[in-house]
C-alpha cells in the first residue's frame, strides 16, 4: 500500500497543477540533450513525443537528442562502470542537459514478492533505498561536472493494484514513492531541476481503476502488462510532466487519444510520426550495442576497442552455446556491430528529417 502521505500528493496534485508550469528551463537552440534511465527510457517513447512536441512547437530550434536509457539500470551500477556508462556512453556526447529517471531497478522489486516478509526484509529494503539516495546523487554530481544541467525524473509507477493474472509485488510503488522524495530532496540540495512523474501517474490509475479495477496506466492500450513498462498511455503521461514542467501548458493530460498527438501540442504531422518511429527503432538498436559495451565495462575491460568488443561477444556467445542455450540478443549485437558507425550516422540524420518534416507542415 502506498503511504497516506503519498495518497495525500496524489489528491493534491492536480488542485496544485498550475504551481509547477514553466518550473523547468525548455531546451534552448543549440543543446545537446542526453535521456539517461533504465529499460522505460531505453525503449525511447516518452523521450521521442517530446522530441516531436519540440519540433512541432519550435521548429527552428537545432537540439541534439540521444537515447542513454540501459534496461536493468540503477544509480550505483552506472557509478560501478563510470569509465564507460557516464564517461563514454552518456557525456561522450557532451550533453548540455541531462534527464535522469531512476528508481523502478534500485529498490530492489524481489524484496516485495509474496511471502517475503520479516524485519531482515525491511532492513534490506531500507538499505536499497540508501544506496540509491547516495549513488543518485553522486551521479548527479558527476554529470553536473561534466557539464551538463541536470534535470531529475521522479520514477514512473509500479501499478501493485490494478486487478491482474500477474501477481503483485505489493509495496514497489510505495518504495518508489520514497524515490520520488529522494530525487525531490535531492535536486534542492544539488541545484538540479525536477520533474513530478510519480504523483500524476499515481493520480490517474487511481482515479482510472476506481471506475475500472483493470485499468492500468502501465498496461493500458497494450495486450500485456508487467506492472513496471508504461504502456503508451503511461509514456504519453510522462511526456506530458515534462514538457507541462517546461512551459508547454497547464491542461491536464487527454487520454482519449495518444498516437498521433504529443502531449500540449496536439496532431502531429504523419510524415514526421513515421520517421520519428524509425529514429526510435536505429536508437534502440544503438542501444543493444551500448547495453553490451556497458556489460563489458562491467568486466573492466577496453569496451571502446571495437576489436576486443567483437572478440569479447564471440566470446559471451560460444560459453553461452557450449553450455546448450542460445544467444539471440548476441547474436543480434554480432549483427549489428559492423553497421554501428551507419546507425549512428542515420539517427542524426533522422532526427533533422523529424524536424524538417515539421516545419513544412507548419507552413
Amino acid at each position: 500500500m502506498v503511504g497516506r502521505r503519498a495518497v495525500l500528493l496524489t489528491v493534491a496534485w492536480w488542485l496544485a497543477a498550475p504551481a509547477g508550469h514553466g518550473a523547468v528551463a525548455p531546451f534552448g537552440d543549440g543543446d545537446t540533450v542526453c535521456w539517461v534511465g533504465d529499460s522505460i527510457t531505453k525503449g525511447g517513447h516518452y523521450q521521442t513525443l517530446v522530441e516531436l512536441a519540440y519540433a512541432t512547437r519550435y521548429p527552428d530550434r537545432r537540439i541534439r537528442w540521444y537515447n542513454c536509457g540501459v534496461g536493468g539500470d540503477r544509480a550505483a551500477s552506472m557509478l560501478d562502470a563510470a569509465g564507460y556508462r557516464v564517461a563514454v556512453d552518456v557525456l561522450g556526447h557532451r550533453p548540455t542537459v541531462c534527464t535522469l529517471m531512476l528508481g523502478m531497478n534500485d529498490v530492489e522489486r524481489q524484496l516485495y514478492e509474496p511471502g517475503r516478509a520479516g524485519p531482515q526484509i525491511e532492513m534490506q529494503r531500507a538499505a536499497a533505498l540508501h544506496v540509491y539516495e547516495d549513488s543518485l546523487g553522486k551521479l548527479v554530481v558527476a554529470l553536473q561536472a561534466g557539464g551538463a544541467r541536470v534535470i531529475l525524473l521522479t520514477p514512473s509507477i509500479y501499478d501493485d493494484t490494478a486487478r491482474l493474472a500477474r501477481p503483485a509485488a505489493v509495496g514497489v510503488n510505495g518504495a518508489l514513492a520514497r524515490c520520488g522524495e529522494i530525487v525531490a530532496r535531492l535536486a534542492l540540495t544539488l541545484h538540479a531541476d525536477l520533474v513530478d512523474c510519480w504523483t500524476p501517474m499515481n493520480a490517474i490509475n487511481q482515479r482510472e481503476q476506481a471506475r475500472d479495477p483493470a485499468w492500468s496506466l502501465v498496461g493500458a492500450g497494450q495486450n500485456w502488462n508487467d506492472r513496471v513498462h508504461p504502456g503508451p498511455a503511461g509514456q504519453f503521461v510522462i511526456a506530458h510532466c515534462l514538457l507541462r514542467a517546461q512551459g508547454f501548458g497547464d491542461a491536464e493530460p487527454d487520454l482519449t487519444q495518444v498516437t498521433g498527438r504529443a502531449p500540449l501540442v496536439g496532431a502531429l504531422p504523419a510524415a514526421a510520426l513515421t520517421l520519428a518511429e524509425r529514429r526510435r527503432r536505429t536508437g534502440e538498436s544503438l542501444r543493444e550495442l551500448a547495453t553490451f559495451r556497458y556489460a563489458m565495462a562491467r568486466e573492466r575491460l577496453p569496451v571502446t576497442d571495437d576489436a576486443a568488443f567483437g572478440r569479447w561477444l564471440a566470446d559471451k556467445r560460444a560459453q553461452c552455446e557450449a553450455e546448450g542455450q542460445r544467444a539471440p540478443w548476441l547474436e543480434l549485437v554480432q549483427r549489428l556491430l559492423p553497421r554501428e558507425a551507419d546507425l549512428r550516422q542515420e539517427y542524426d540524420d533522422l532526427a533533422l528529417r523529424v524536424s524538417n518534416a515539421c516545419r513544412t507542415a507548419a507552413r
